[in-house]
């Protein structure tokens, strides 16, 4: 078999030398070795290798003086050759999932090169050759070993974009700050316990990543990036924003999500063109009333902190589109909460809340509320007004009736009701014509076996379908009196040609569900 991946590409390199071409594709052959005819292709600006199980490559790659673009992804390279360093024009060399720890010297041969990608590589270090290549503006070098990086890296005038997630780095070496057209830097998932200062000199930088590190402050100088855009803070071990977050006036997305952040500095209300704030998982007791003046966000993120309150402030955020505040510790909403009219999704499970305002009727734009764990003991007839509203969790609250008017919501495709305390369904419910899931088990005064219930809704999965909304409310309505034809229809049925016994009992549901 490899013999014969051997021989195949000969075939091709022979004929690709007879016809001139200009690039040549080699890529999962299942090649263990290159054959050295390949130096021959001295006219090939493009060379395809990727998807092979090579371990090395000849000497005679150095030949290919024309190439411009290498690809040898997902082999088994442990390095390149020295006469790497030969290939003058390359522009392009892609080496990510091999098991490259060394680069050699020669590597700084490379003028022209633009891309240099080594994901998911073995690397320990970079040689201080690295910093030789003026052209460079792409370096990918996530998923290695590296525990620091070489003071060579800042002479790297033209990167834009440093990739260097899930390695060990501890610190970034001050020359960092050199580096005055990167655009991106990725630092997601390493050992970082801080930054040097002269990472305020990125004047270019727009997206900024360091989740997963051991940071527990940022240096004041983070307010000179003025063209920040994306910042990412997660998993950290921050239990406060420096005040000079305020002064990132680009910023619009900022998230901070699983630190040990107590409260948010009055600054952070300087950041206006923020859209989506990601803060859950922290301790955060309250939010300052500043936020009402970050009017630009669509995405509010705060679940898992232990606020009680809303600030009424909050109703300035009319832009809102998404507001996730579950497990936290509110016990009322503030009637502010019916000022955010654009809301689509709204999360508050696992709160202490008793009851809603009235106001929670003028979220007219609502597609999704969760109001699962809290202590609810019913729902204002205003929920009724939620006309666009598709999957309503209210599992595990007190709940003992249903507002009439939960039948105006035509929309519903998902009512979850399981351990609550109903003692009846309102009959309007047969108007809930959409409804693809209903769980009311727990609800054991509502007198529905089991077996017909099906599944609860964590067990639900394709391979144990919920129980059909139809089947239930058909038998428990029945029961109850109302004739089976009448169950979820979602208009009165035509009297005419019909019995006169019939056409009563249609006219009499109909009216009851109005």
């Amino acid at each position: 078999m490899e013999q014969m991946a051997y021989n195949k590409a000969l075939e091709i390199i022979e004929a690709c030398s007879k016809q001139q071409g200009t690039d040549i594709s080699l890529k999962g052959l299942g090649l263990t070795r290159l054959p050295p005819e390949i130096g021959k292709l001295t006219h090939v600006s493009e060379l395809f290798l990727q998807n092979n199980n090579l371990r090395e490559l000849p000497p005679e790659i150095g030949k290919l003086s024309s190439l411009t673009v290498l690809r040898l992804d997902n082999n088994q390279l442990s390095g390149l050759p020295p006469e790497i360093g030969f290939l003058s024009n390359l522009t392009v060399l892609r080496l990510d999932s091999n098991q490259v720890s060394i680069l050699p010297p020669e590597i700084s041969r490379l003028g022209r090169l633009t891309w240099l990608s080594l994901f998911g590589n073995r690397l320990e270090r970079l040689p201080l050759e690295i910093g030789e290549l003026p052209r460079l503006a792409w370096l990918q070098l996530s998923e290695n070993q590296l525990d620091s990086l070489p003071g060579a890296i800042g002479k790297l005038a033209s990167l834009a974009e440093l990739h260097l997630s899930n390695n060990r780095l501890g610190t970034l070496p001050p020359e960092i700050g050199g580096l005055e057209d990167l655009a991106v830097l990725d630092l997601d998932n390493n050992q970082l316990w801080s930054l040097p200062p002269e990472i305020g000199m990125l004047a270019s930088l727009t997206k900024l990543f360091l989740s997963n590190n051991q940071l527990s402050s940022l240096p004041p100088e983070i307010a000179r990036l003025d063209n920040l855009t994306l910042l990412r803070l997660d998993s950290n071990q921050m239990s406060a924003l420096p005040p000079e977050i305020g002064s990132l006036a680009k910023l619009q997305r900022l998230s901070v999500s699983d630190n040990q952040l107590t409260a948010l500095p009055p600054e952070f209300a300087r950041l206006a063109r923020l859209s989506w704030l990601q803060l859950s998982d922290n301790m955060l007791v309250t939010l300052p009333p500043e936020i009402g003046r970050i009017t630009e966000l669509t995405e509010l993120y705060l679940s898992s902190n232990q606020i009680a309150v809303f600030p009424p402030e909050i109703g300035n955020l009319t832009n809102l589109t998404k507001l996730f505040a579950s497990n936290n510790q509110l016990t009322t909403l503030p009637p502010e909460i019916g000022k955010l009219t654009s809301l689509t999704w709204l999360a508050l499970y696992g709160n202490r809340l008793t009851a809603l305002p009235p106001e929670i009727g003028k979220l007219v734009s609502l597609a999704r509320l969760a109001l699962s764990d809290n202590q609810l003991a019913g729902l204002p007839a205003q929920i009724g007004q939620l006309t666009l509203l598709s999957h309503l969790h209210l599992f595990n609250n007190h709940l003992t009736t249903l507002p009439e008017k939960i039948g105006r919501l035509t929309q519903l495709e998902l009512l979850i009701l399981e351990n609550n305390a109903l003692r009846e369904l309102p009959a309007t419910m047969r108007g809930l014509v959409r409804l693809k899931m209903l769980t009311l088990h727990g609800n054991d005064a509502l007198g529905l076996p089991a077996d017909l219930l099906g599944p609860t809704f964590a067990k639900s999965a394709d391979d144990n379908p919920p129980a059909k909304p139809t089947d239930i409310l058909h038998h428990y309505f029945s029961r109850n009196g109302i004739p089976a034809a009448a169950v979820n229809s979602p208009r009165p049925l035509s009297t005419s040609g019909g019995s006169a016994v019939a056409s009563t009992t249609k006219r009499k549901w109909w009216k009851f569900w109005e």
